[in-house]
Order: C-alpha cells, then sequence, then structure tokens
C-alpha cells in the first residue's frame, strides 16, 4: 500500500509524458500477469516500470531544486 502511494506521489509531481509512460507500463504489466507471458518478458517490464518511477522522482526532484 505505502509502494502504491509513493508511486501515486511520483504520478501527480511529475511531467505529463512521464505519467502517460508510467501507465504505459502499468498497462503493460498487467497484460503480462493476465496473458502467459514468460518470465524474462514479464521481468524486463518490470525492469522498466521500475526505472521510469525512479526516473520520474528524480528529474521531478532535479526540477524542483532548479526552479526558483
Amino acid at each position: 500500500m505505502e509502494g502504491l502511494r509513493q508511486r501515486w506521489h511520483t504520478l501527480s509531481t511529475a511531467p505529463k509524458t512521464t505519467v502517460v509512460l508510467m501507465l504505459a507500463a502499468s498497462l503493460l504489466l498487467t497484460m503480462s500477469r493476465v496473458l502467459p507471458v514468460s518470465l524474462a518478458v514479464s521481468g524486463m517490464l518490470w525492469v522498466v516500470s521500475l526505472g521510469l518511477v525512479v526516473g520520474a522522482a528524480v528529474f521531478s526532484l532535479r526540477r524542483g531544486q532548479s526552479e526558483p
């Protein structure tokens, strides 16, 4: 639950393009759970979505620091 809260906070503070990328990654993750996809592909999707979350958080933090 805490992870979802952090993810939502990241989404609400991230730029719009990052939000779209995150939603696409979440959709891919959901599809990979429903469809019989190989474990390697599912793992790759997890890594990509985690990278997007971290990237969005770092980008929003940097953006917040650079703006007065």
